[in-house]
């Protein structure tokens, strides 16, 4: 199964999503 991969895959968006968010809120 690539269930694994998938969760991985998730855990870099979730990751990315939070980095960008970081980045908005320090800007405003």
């Amino acid at each position: 199964t690539r269930l694994w991969s998938l969760q991985a895959t998730f855990a870099d968006i979730e990751r990315d999503i939070e980095k960008v968010g970081n980045v908005i809120f320090s800007m405003t």
